[in-house]
């Protein structure tokens, strides 16, 4: 099934970044993509009992 596309009115500001997380049981990593959602930039890891503060500090 082919999907037709309208990149007409199509911005790189539509596109929304991609938080990636790796959840080990030691060390998580986080890492985010560009805004076309083609490349991932690792950003830190983690010590995953740190985990839940470590976000609450970064989106708060």
């Amino acid at each position: 099934m082919e999907v037709p596309l309208n990149f007409r009115n199509f911005t790189v500001s539509d596109m929304a970044r991609v938080l990636a997380i790796d959840y080990g049981l030691k060390r998580t990593g986080l890492a985010v993509t560009d805004e076309l959602q083609i490349f991932a930039f690792g950003l830190q890891t983690v010590a995953t009992h740190d985990l839940e503060r470590f976000l609450e500090n970064l989106c708060c």
